[in-house]
C-alpha cells in the first residue's frame, strides 16, 4: 500500500509540473538563456534540448554552457531550452521514468531538432530511449559531453549520436603531483558517489603500475562532507597529498555544500595540498590540476551544433576524442605550500597571478624581493644624502655669500667712516692752521675768530656723532644697552623734540608740522633714547627732503598703544631697498656722490633703540612721493625705577646739534 501511495503521489506531482510548465511557459534562467526564447514549432528556427545531469547550481555544466553560448551568439535562429535531471538527488528506475514522462508531456507539441546532453547520467538516458517510439529522444540526433567511457556505438546509433568523449588522464595528474612533492608517501582521492567519481577510481586503479615510483592510493567516498573529514583527520601527515573529485552534501541538509565551503572545511582538517579534476575547484583555494575547461567543451559542442542547424549528418560527424583539458594553478597557492613553480608543466595557466609576480621558488622571490628592497632603500638613502648635501652646499653657499656681502659691507663701511672721520679732521686742522697763521700776523678780528670756531665745534660734533653711532651699535648688539623708564607725558616729549628741529629744517626751505590726537598720554618712557631716536628719523627726513618739501609728524593712539607716524615728502627708497634699511652698514645712496654724510649705521641704531624700549619700526615708501615711519610703543605703568643706572635727562639742545651735525648747508 505505501509503494502504491508513493508511486501515485509521484505520478501526480509530475503531471502538474508539466501542466504547469506547459501552461506559464517558464523563462527563468533555469531554464532558457536570457537572450533567446523557448523554441518554438517555427520551421525556421532549429531547436535544441539540454539535459544536464545534475541540478542548477552544477558550476562545470555551467562553464559548458557558457562556451555553447558564446559559440551561437550569432546564431539567433538556434533556440535552446535546458533542462536538469539532478541524479544526485535521485537516479532509480522509478524517478528516471516519471523524468521521462515529463519530459514527452511537456515537449509532445515541440519540434526538437537536436537533444544536447551533458555527462553521464543524462547521456545514458537519452541513448536507452534513442528508439523508444513513445519518448522524445526518438531517432532525434543526441549530442554530448561529459561523457567518461569508451563507447560502443552501434551502427544504427552512429547515425544519430556524436559529441566529445572524456578522456580520463588520471596517469599524468598524479605523476605531475609526485613530481612537484618528491618526499610524499600518500595520495588521498576524495571522491563523492556520482558516475564520474567511479570513472576516476576505476582509472586510476588501471594506471598504478606506471606511477613514477611507488605511492599509496587512498581512497575516501562518501556523499556527505562529515564523513570525508572524519577519514581525513585520521592518521593524517605531511607526506601526503589529495585530488577531490565531485561535490558533496552535508548531514545538515540535501542541498550541495558550497564549494569554497567544502575546501575550507578540508583545509581547517588537513594542511596538505589540495588537487582537483574538476574545473570549479580551480577557483576555492586549492593548488590547481589537470581539468576538463568547460568553456572549451562548450565551444566545441556549439560548432556542432551549427553543423547540424546548417544540415550537416550526424553520421558525418564522427566522435571526437581529443583531451580538452588544462594545467591549471592557483598561483597564491603556490607560496602557500612552498611549491616550486619551475617543476610545473609547460604551458600552464596561472590564476590570482598579477603582472608583476614571479614564478619563482619563494627562496628565489625572496631573494630578489629582498634585493628590490635594499636596493630601492640604498636609492632612497642615495637620494637622501644627496639631499642633505644639495642643502649643504646650498647653506654653505648662503653663508659664503653672506661672509662675501658683510665683508663688502665692512669694506664700504670703513672707506665711508674713513671718510666721514676724514672730512671734519681736515676741516679741524685747516681752520686752526688759518688761525694759527692770522695769530701769527696778529690781524685775527672777533667776527671771523667766531666763525672758524664755529667750524670746529660743528666738525667736532661729526666726529663725536660718529664715534656715538659706533659705540651704540656695540652695545646694543652686545646687549649692553638698557631702557631706563619713568612716567611722563610722551606727547610733550615728541612735541618737544619735533620743535627743536624746526627753525633747522626751515633754513634748508623745509616746513615741519606736528599734530596729536591726545594732549597727554602718560606712559612708561626712556626719554633720552627716545628723543635720539626721533631725531635720527627726523634727520634722515631733512637729508632727503628736497626744498619746499615737509615733514609731518602725527601722534595717534589706541587703548594699549602709542603710534607715532614721521612722514616726509623726500626722495623716498625703493621697494628693493626696504627690507634692508633698518641693517647695520646698509645706505640706500652709497655712491660716491651723494649729497649727504652718513655712516649708515643711523637706522640700525633707530631699530635697537625702538627695540630696547619694547617698541616696533615700520616703513612705508614710494620713490619721488615720500617715506613713512612709523614708531608703536606700549602704553604702560610703573610703580618704581629698578635700574641700578640713575635716570639721566638729556640736553636737547646738545643732541640737536650732534645728530643734525653731519647735514649739509644745501644751498652749498
Amino acid at each position: 500500500m505505501k509503494i502504491f501511495n508513493s508511486k501515485l503521489y509521484i505520478k501526480l506531482l509530475l503531471i502538474t509540473l508539466c501542466i504547469i510548465t506547459c501552461v506559464m511557459i517558464p523563462l527563468d534562467a533555469n531554464n532558457t538563456t536570457n537572450y533567446k526564447s523557448v523554441f518554438n514549432n517555427n520551421t525556421n528556427d532549429f531547436n535544441v534540448l539540454v539535459i544536464n545531469s545534475y541540478n542548477s547550481s552544477s558550476e562545470w555544466e555551467h562553464f559548458v554552457f557558457q562556451g555553447i553560448e558564446n559559440k551561437l551568439d550569432d546564431y539567433p535562429n538556434i533556440k535552446i531550452n535546458r533542462e536538469y535531471l539532478d541524479s544526485r538527488q535521485r537516479l532509480d528506475e522509478e524517478y528516471l521514468k516519471g523524468f521521462l514522462e515529463l519530459l514527452n508531456l511537456k515537449y509532445s507539441n515541440k519540434k526538437i531538432d537536436t537533444i544536447l546532453v551533458i555527462d553521464d547520467e543524462a547521456f545514458n538516458l537519452a541513448r536507452k530511449n534513442l528508439f523508444n517510439s513513445n519518448s522524445i529522444f526518438y531517432k532525434t540526433p543526441i549530442v554530448f559531453t561529459g561523457v567518461n567511457k569508451v563507447l560502443n556505438l552501434t551502427k544504427e546509433e552512429k547515425n544519430y549520436i556524436t559529441g566529445v568523449v572524456q578522456i580520463e588522464n588520471n596517469l599524468q595528474l598524479i605523476n605531475m603531483i609526485l613530481d612537484i612533492h618528491k618526499d610524499i608517501t600518500k595520495i588521498n582521492i576524495i571522491l563523492d558517489n556520482a558516475t564520474y567519481s567511479n570513472v576516476v577510481k576505476e582509472n586510476i586503479e588501471s594506471v598504478k603500475m606506471y606511477f613514477k615510483r611507488p605511492i599509496e592510493i587512498n581512497y575516501l567516498q562518501h556523499t556527505y562532507i562529515e564523513d570525508i573529514l572524519n577519514e581525513l583527520s585520521k592518521d593524517s601527515t605531511s607526506y601526503e597529498a589529495n585530488i577531490i573529485v565531485g561535490d558533496f552534501k552535508s548531514l545538515n541538509g540535501d542541498d550541495i555544500y558550497p564549494l569554497k565551503e567544502t575546501i575550507k572545511l578540508i583545509k581547517n582538517t588537513i594542511s596538505t595540498p589540495i588537487y582537483t579534476k574538476s574545473q570549479p575547484y580551480v577557483f576555492t583555494g586549492i593548488v590547481g590540476g589537470i581539468v576538463d575547461w568547460g568553456q572549451t567543451h562548450g565551444n566545441v559542442l556549439g560548432d556542432i551544433i551549427i553543423k547540424l542547424s546548417e544540415g550537416e549528418s550526424v553520421s558525418n560527424l564522427n566522435l571526437i576524442y581529443d583531451s580538452l583539458e588544462k594545467v591549471v594553478f592557483d598561483y597564491n597557492s603556490l607560496d602557500e605550500y612552498n611549491i616550486n613553480p619551475l617543476l610545473l608543466p609547460e604551458n600552464s595557466l596561472f590564476i590570482n597571478k598579477g603582472a608583476f609576480d614571479f614564478l619563482l621558488p619563494t627562496s628565489v622571490k625572496v631573494f630578489i624581493w629582498s634585493t628590490l628592497i635594499t636596493f630601492c632603500i640604498f636609492i632612497i638613502v642615495l637620494i637622501y644624502k644627496l639631499f642633505l648635501h644639495k642643502r649643504e652646499s646650498l647653506k654653505n653657499k648662503k653663508l659664503y655669500l653672506n661672509a662675501q656681502e658683510a665683508e663688502r659691507l665692512k669694506t664700504e663701511f670703513i672707506s665711508t667712516v674713513s671718510h666721514e672721520l676724514r672730512t671734519p679732521i681736515n676741516i679741524i686742522l685747516n681752520t686752526s692752521k688759518l688761525l694759527s697763521l692770522k695769530s701769527e700776523n696778529g690781524n685775527i678780528d672777533k667776527v671771523y675768530l667766531n666763525e672758524k670756531l664755529s667750524y670746529i665745534d660743528q666738525n667736532s660734533q661729526r666726529l663725536l656723532r660718529l664715534v656715538n653711532n659706533i659705540l651704540d651699535l656695540t652695545k646694543i648688539q652686545s646687549g649692553f644697552m638698557e631702557a631706563h623708564f619713568e612716567m611722563s607725558n610722551i606727547v610733550e616729549i615728541i612735541e618737544n623734540t619735533v620743535l627743536s628741529i624746526v627753525d633747522f629744517a626751515k633754513s634748508h626751505n623745509i616746513e615741519v608740522l606736528f599734530d596729536t590726537e591726545e594732549e597727554e598720554i602718560i606712559t612708561a618712557v626712556d626719554e633720552p633714547k627716545l628723543e635720539r631716536t626721533l631725531l635720527n628719523l627726523l634727520s634722515n627726513s631733512i637729508k632727503f627732503t628736497p626744498s619746499n618739501g615737509n615733514i609731518i609728524v602725527m601722534v595717534r593712539r589706541d587703548a594699549n598703544k602709542v603710534f607715532i607716524d614721521i612722514k616726509d615728502t623726500g626722495i623716498g627708497i625703493s621697494e628693493d631697498y626696504l627690507p634692508y634699511i633698518f641693517d647695520k652698514f646698509k645706505q640706500v645712496d652709497s655712491s660716491l656722490t651723494r649729497f649727504n654724510e652718513g655712516s649708515g649705521l643711523g637706522l640700525s641704531i633707530v631699530k635697537g633703540l625702538v627695540t630696547i624700549q619694547d617698541g616696533t619700526i615700520s616703513v612705508a615708501s614710494k620713490p619721488n612721493v615720500g617715506t613713512i615711519f612709523t614708531l608703536t610703543f606700549p602704553i604702560t605703568k610703573i610703580d618704581n625705577v629698578t635700574s641700578s643706572s640713575p635716570i639721566k635727562h638729556s640736553n636737547l639742545d646738545e643732541i640737536v646739534k650732534i645728530e643734525l651735525s653731519d647735514i649739509k648747508d644745501k644751498e652749498d
